[in-house]
């Protein structure tokens, strides 16, 4: 971004899956790193990372499931969008643990 090899600008404009496939194409930047850029730097409100290990585990706790396969991840992002970002916020509370009502018998 400082020396301009990345344009910050640009990226903001495309859409969710322009942006993803742009900051993937930077050197090092993995689909997780690209979907928590688009979160916390872009501000994109409909983004959902299977790759993110606290919302896999939110959801398991949330759905009192074991597992949570990319089909089943698809039709939770399915149930989300367009606001998959502010349900990964909340999910990721759940995952956290700091949501007593999703322990169980951890309490």
């Amino acid at each position: 971004i400082l020396d301009g090899t990345i344009d910050q600008d640009a990226i903001s404009e495309m859409n969710d899956e322009d942006a993803f496939r742009a900051l993937t194409d930077i050197r090092g930047v993995g689909p997780w790193t690209a979907e928590m850029a688009m979160i916390f730097f872009l501000r994109r409100r409909n983004v959902f990372s299977y790759g993110d290990l606290a919302l896999i585990r939110g959801l398991k706790r949330m759905y009192g499931i074991e597992s949570v396969s990319k089909q089943e991840f698809s039709s939770f992002r399915r149930l989300f969008s367009p606001f998959c970002t502010a349900a990964s916020l909340y999910i990721w509370e759940v995952g956290e643990g700091r949501v007593p009502e999703f322990l169980g018998e951890r309490r």
